[in-house]
């Protein structure tokens, strides 16, 4: 059974702080010498860093397991309130909910992936098209604005990015629907275009997701991400920036 990424950082974390008070304690009994706060803490967040990468967490991972010790440093320096504490811990997770189980961080996908995905769509036909992940639900918004004729539904597993997504439909009278939830609970077989700006870890059970409900000739894009071992039928490279997304047209 493979342990959850989460697990893996936790893990590590640990195997980091020990490593780094062993470092500690020969440097005070045999160097007579007592590392600085700073540099000891970098030491543990380097150590977790490298341990990370050699356990092929993703990067994300290896640049928290890095700040992580020299943040909790600065918060006691700082000397901040349990409130404070409270409300940033609360914030994090209304913001990010289960992202140590989907490995799915929040992250914009920008104008570029809107307009390649926009190229893709028929000015004269109806499609309904679905964004999983929808964060704050930019992309469907600006995309309901270019094809004002298909429809829209993006979903969202955490409840802040939800919820900003939900009051922005509202302010601008988008025709984007929004809902709170797990993709995976979601029946694809209705739409004619999934898109997707998830993770390497998401990409292969969301390709056997696509291929077992959605109709032959619909599209599943996914932005910057391949499916593993799936050749893409086409690659979408934006004039907007650098980033590609990749086609796969359900046969």
């Amino acid at each position: 059974m493979r342990l959850s990424p989460a697990f893996i950082a936790l893990f590590v974390g640990c195997l980091s702080a020990g490593a780094s008070f062993l470092l500690q304690e020969i440097c005070s009994k045999y160097l007579l010498v007592t590392l600085p706060e700073v540099l000891f803490l970098t030491t543990q967040g380097l150590v977790a860093a490298l341990l990370a990468r050699a356990l092929k967490l993703a990067f994300w991972w290896q640049w928290i397991l890095f700040i992580f010790p020299l943040a909790i440093w600065l918060a006691l320096k700082l000397d901040l309130t349990p409130g404070f504490l409270f409300g940033g811990f609360l914030l994090f997770v209304l913001m990010y909910w289960s992202v140590f189980l989907t490995q799915v961080p929040y992250y914009p996908s920008g104008q570029g992936a809107c307009d390649v995905v926009a190229k893709l769509i028929d000015h004269n036909k109806q499609l309904k098209i679905l964004e999983i992940g929808s964060g704050l639900g930019g992309f469907s918004t600006q995309l309901a604005k270019i094809h004002p004729k298909s429809s829209y539904l993006g979903i969202e597993i955490a409840p802040l990015p939800f919820l900003i997504s939900l009051l922005r439909s509202k302010y601008q009278r988008s025709k984007v629907s929004f809902r709170l939830g797990n993709y995976k609970k979601v029946d694809f077989a209705d739409f004619d275009l999934v898109f997707a700006y998830l993770s390497p870890a998401a990409m292969p059970k969301l390709y056997e997701q696509c291929k077992a409900q959605m109709k032959s000739g619909s599209m599943l894009v996914s932005h910057e991400f391949i499916v593993p071992g799936v050749k893409p039928s086409n690659i979408l490279q934006s004039d907007h920036d650098s980033k590609v997304s990749y086609l796969y047209r359900i046969a």
